[in-house]
């Protein structure tokens, strides 16, 4: 059975391995053909449940790259989703699709992208601007310039609006991914999955639940967090499936149990 991505639904670990197969799709495109996609997104990534895996869907804004000039024209793709060079200058280049995979891992790991409501993404006087604009037109062009402002000078995917609970790696690589100088990025699908894969390798597993954070180790330590009725933040800890127990070492607040769950 294969679905679009649901957001909701990835731990950290399934959100890199679903990154990981789009980088390999990534890597057929460029390295075997000299192709763009110039159109990743989430609802053009479908999910393979019974393979367990990610696949790269919707071609048709696909085109091949030059040697000669090293980029073509953008494409036409969700405005939210064009990188910073496509916007200035109206190019696209192999960093570009690196841009739109970090877009979708960002999204992934529960950074701020409201795409079904964009207007969360203007401040009070923006919104004020362009919801003055009566003219339905002018208003567009006004959100336009306000979104391709934000794409120019990184502000868009903001990954201090990653969760806390993240280890600092996470932002850096997409600090990397995401960098609005295209020549600053990943130069390579392969070493843009090379640090996917060092995340996965060392760090543990984050399931962000109604009631609780789950940290998974593969040790088969495994930690619950969640607050009481106080506020205060509560450690529970089982290995290999036993019985919680709650864990006091710690003050109550979040930096100090986060720290002693990503202990491996």
């Amino acid at each position: 059975m294969q679905t679009h991505i649901d957001i909701e639904l990835f731990s950290s670990k399934d959100s890199l391995k679903l990154i990981s197969d789009v980088l390999n799709g990534v890597t057929e495109l460029h390295s075997g053909h000299s192709l763009v996609h110039r159109d990743l997104k989430p609802g053009n990534i479908l999910i393979d449940f019974n393979k367990k895996n990610a696949i790269i869907a919707d071609l048709g804004a696909v085109k091949k790259i030059q040697e000669a000039s090293g980029f073509v024209t953008a494409s036409k793709a969700t405005r939210v989703y064009l990188p910073s060079e496509s916007i200035l200058n109206n190019k696209y280049y192999f960093q570009s699709d690196l841009y739109q995979v970090g877009l979708i891992m960002f999204q992934l790991l529960g950074g701020f992208f409201p795409v079904s409501d964009e207007i969360k993404w203007l401040n009070k006087r923006d919104a004020k601007e362009v919801n003055g604009i009566r003219n339905s037109i002018q208003k567009a062009l006004k959100f336009d310039e306000i979104i391709d402002k934000k794409i120019c000078n990184g502000s868009l995917a903001n990954t201090n609006t990653l969760p806390g609970y993240l280890d600092s790696q996470f932002k850096r690589i997409l600090n990397k991914a995401l960098h609005i100088d295209y020549r600053q990025r990943y130069q390579s699908s392969s070493e843009f999955l090379k640090a996917v894969h060092s995340l996965e390798r060392w760090l543990p597993n984050y399931r962000q639940t109604e009631d609780f954070l789950l940290v998974s180790h593969d040790s088969g330590k495994e930690f619950k967090i969640y607050q009481d009725k106080k506020k205060n933040y509560v450690l529970e800890k089982r290995t290999n499936g036993k019985n919680w127990r709650k864990d006091n070492g710690h003050n109550g607040d979040f930096k100090s149990v986060i720290e002693i769950a990503r202990q491996k």
